[in-house]
């Protein structure tokens, strides 16, 4: 549930952004439905900013629609599947010889590409378990 409110926030957050809004902190009271917003930003956007939230779609259709609308392209989960799977080689094949930083940075950078993938993969799979149902 927690993950589902900070994904709402964030997707307010980039509306407001891509409004002009310049907003520094947002945060949610869920003690009601739809949530009371509270957006820090520049005073003279401060009514964009509300509005914004107000016509906000808190609802549990639209965060399924939202869902379904960021499913991946099999062909672009193929090739990030192939650009980590390169990742992972070319860091095998340096491995033994790497500083602990360099170690440290590539494990990083392919465990970032790693979480990418897994879920791109989840989505993808939920997709056609859903489409086998109908």
């Amino acid at each position: 549930m927690r993950a589902v409110v900070r994904e709402r926030l964030v997707k307010l957050h980039r509306a407001m952004a891509a409004a002009g809004v310049d907003v520094s902190s947002i945060s949610a009271d869920w003690s009601q439905i739809p949530p009371a917003i509270t957006v820090n930003c520049p005073a003279d956007q401060l009514d964009l900013a509300r509005a914004i939230a107000a016509a906000f779609d808190w609802s549990e259709t639209a965060e399924r629609s939202d869902e379904e609308a960021a499913e991946p392209d099999l062909a672009d989960l193929l090739t990030k599947a192939q650009q980590a799977t390169d990742a992972i080689s070319a860091y095998l094949a340096i491995a033994d010889t790497a500083t602990a930083a360099q170690v440290r940075a590539e494990v990083k950078a392919i465990d970032q590409r790693q979480r990418v993938i897994i879920v791109a993969l989840a989505r993808a799979i939920r997709k056609i378990l859903i489409g086998n149902q109908t």
